[in-house]
This record gives C-alpha cells, sequence and structure tokens, in this order.
C-alpha cells in the first residue's frame, strides 16, 4: 500500500480543461534524516609540487608542507643548483 503524501502545497493548474486553485494536500510533516556526512579532506600536511624556474631550466619537486609559503621554502631548501629561481610555481596535489 502507498504511503500518504506529506503536507506540501500544490501549485495552481489546469485540470479536464478547468482551472485549480492552489491548495495544500496531505498531512502531516517530513520526517528528519540524519545528515549525510561529508568525506572531507585529511587534516594535517597536503602535498604540492613545487617548479624551480631558472634561465637554464627548470627543477620539480614534489613536498609535504601545511600550506603554500611552506611548500616555496620546502622546494628551494630541496633545489639542486645555487642561487635563487627566476620564477616558482606552487600546485596543490590532489589527495
Amino acid at each position: 500500500m502507498r504511503k500518504p503524501p506529506y503536507r506540501h502545497p500544490v501549485t495552481g493548474h489546469y485540470r479536464d480543461g478547468k482551472y485549480v486553485s492552489r491548495y495544500t494536500r496531505g498531512e502531516g510533516d517530513r520526517p528528519r534524516r540524519e545528515p549525510r556526512s561529508r568525506k572531507g579532506k585529511p587534516e594535517g600536511e597536503a602535498g604540492f609540487r613545487t617548479v624551480l624556474y631558472y634561465p637554464e631550466g627548470r627543477e620539480t619537486y614534489k613536498v609535504r608542507a601545511g600550506n603554500y609559503t611552506e611548500a616555496v621554502a620546502s622546494g628551494v631548501g630541496q633545489a639542486e643548483r645555487g642561487g635563487l629561481p627566476k620564477r616558482v610555481r606552487v600546485r596543490r596535489l590532489k589527495l
């Protein structure tokens, strides 16, 4: 057997060529459900890809850091070439 509908408004419409004005249908309120849990990002350090650009070429490193600033510092710290790079690109890796 079909359950009766919850109380809800019905908008005006035409039935068999005649206009039916809006009305309320059903009885009772909607039952409350538990909210679905969301899959969040894990807390802690994230993975970043740091690309250091030099006039002679580039170097790429995957680093673990808490934020973009730490990722740049970690990438420059791992650099094999001497001196500072001309440009740095940091991208967060999907977990």
